[in-house]
């Protein structure tokens, strides 16, 4: 019998399938026509909507997508590989193609080193000292959602 070797990314893509795929669907059911959600480019980072940018829309139930997600050298496998794009940022891209939501992409004012080592090192000392490092461009209220979601990764087996 051959054995398939997924990758962590596919395993993630397709556990979100079956856990949000469901979900989303029954969301989408319970909206009207008028608020279907629009087509959107997977291939492309999601970029804030009006209400995202804290701009006044209407719409039924509002929801944001705000997340981190680090690209640059990762752990794969036992060894370490490149990524354009983060883990966390290419599930935040599957979610907002399946709900119709506001995304907003969560940076560090100080960003993390692209060097896997460099970032662990940095996160240990930000653990150790439960620091809370300062937001880049920080949403100017969530006030106007219904709902929040918060898309973060897992750095040393804690939610960051």
């Amino acid at each position: 019998m051959k054995q398939y070797r997924l990758s962590r990314r596919a395993v993630l893509q397709r556990g979100l399938l079956l856990g949000v795929g469901g979900w989303a669907a029954a969301l989408t059911a319970c909206s009207s026509p008028d608020n279907a959600p629009a087509a959107r480019n997977p291939t492309t980072a999601p970029t804030p909507t009006p209400a995202a940018t804290g701009e006044n829309t209407t719409t039924a139930n509002r929801i944001v997508l705000a997340y981190f997600s680090r690209p640059g050298e990762n752990y794969y496998y036992g060894g370490r590989r490149n990524l354009e794009v983060g883990n966390t940022e290419v599930l935040a891209r599957m979610i907002a193609e399946l709900i119709d939501c506001d995304v907003h992409r969560i940076a560090a004012a100080d960003p993390y080193p692209a060097s896997y080592d460099a970032t662990v090192a940095r996160n240990v000392r930000e653990q150790n000292t439960d620091a809370r490092p300062a937001i880049a461009d920080p949403l100017a209220s969530i006030e106007q959602y219904d709902t929040v979601l918060l898309g973060s990764p897992i750095w040393n087996v804690r939610p960051r």
